[in-house]
């Protein structure tokens, strides 16, 4: 079982994956995630930030990057931290912020620094103190190889000052996932005392209906979890509240066919149920399609009923 204060989640909040377009060294545009990122604020729409810095390796850095080394690297990475989470401080919600550690160290070999990715960390603290910072990787809840290997990091980062707030679990399953093992290994991750949220999740089966079986099993296993947090909590409340019409009419409108309600509902299937002196008189089922337009649903009642 999890530890307590832990928690598994499926990131509801819109990802917005910040991208330095560089023409050359120096030369920074913000023209995609500058009014994305005001729309969704403006929407009060939760940002995850991703990434700050990629250290699997020279590919996932600019093309410039690798020239550097020893103390000028160094300037550089806080320079990014200064750029790009500086912009956003208070904005976002979460930042990724070196991504994928645990396939590569391109930040600590390029700069002889052993204690740079604890840095990272910190520098992006300091300059926005309210986002919560994620350690983030893959193979670790569709595979078990590197589950184990995940809990260390996250031990070795508190255990060096790195203010780790949550462990970031990429779901990249090549066949339908199985359940058990699933949650053995969330229950494996929550041993290092972290939120875990399931940054990423997809199913590579190539049949339709077996590929969504995949996904409803892998959502189960993490929303069922016992320490269920924010994003599990506001998933329901869209899912099974704020998307869901529930409705309980008491004055409709007298006319000669009987008593008639309006009422406008999302599409879906729908159950009425009509109550006389508090017991159910009559039960009736429909659906409501996109593209269908205003529907009149009849149900025949006694006339005691209806005038009663």
């Amino acid at each position: 079982m999890p530890a307590s204060g832990s928690g598994v989640g499926i990131f509801v909040a819109v990802r917005i994956r910040l991208i330095r377009l560089l023409i050359r060294q120096g030369q920074l545009t913000f023209d995609w995630a500058d009014p994305t990122i005001a729309l969704l604020v403006s929407r009060g729409i939760p940002i995850r930030g991703h990434n700050v810095f990629w250290g699997t390796g020279d590919t996932h850095v600019p093309t410039w990057l690798p020239a550097y080394s020893g103390s000028e690297l160094e300037q550089k990475c806080w320079k990014r931290v200064d750029d790009v989470v500086g912009r956003y401080a208070g904005r976002l919600q979460h930042w990724d912020i070196n991504n994928e550690m645990l396939h590569g160290n391109f930040f600590v070999e390029k700069t002889g620094n052993p204690q740079i990715r604890y840095e990272m960390f910190q520098k992006v603290k300091e300059k926005d103190p309210g986002v919560k910072l994620f350690l983030n990787d893959y193979g670790v809840i569709n595979s078990g190889a590197m589950t184990q290997a995940y809990v260390h990091q996250a031990e070795e980062f508190l255990a060096n000052g790195a203010p780790v707030d949550a462990i970031g679990a990429q779901g990249h399953f090549k066949s339908r996932p199985d359940p058990v093992l699933l949650k053995s290994r969330l229950d494996l991750l929550a041993t290092a005392g972290l939120a875990i949220w399931v940054t990423e999740m997809t199913v590579a089966e190539l049949d339709e209906l077996e590929r969504a079986t995949g996904y409803e099993d892998a959502l189960r296993v993490t929303f069922s979890h016992p320490a269920l947090n924010e994003a599990g909590r506001r998933w329901r409340q869209l899912v099974f509240t704020d998307w869901r019409t529930n409705l309980s009419l008491h004055h409709g409108t007298t006319t000669p066919a009987g008593q008639e309600y309006d009422f406008r509902g999302f599409h879906g299937n729908y159950e009425i149920k009509v109550k006389f002196h508090g017991q159910v008189a009559a039960t009736k089922t429909f659906s409501l399609t996109p593209g269908d337009g205003p529907m009149v649903v009849d149900i025949d009642m006694p006339n005691d009923v209806i005038v009663g």
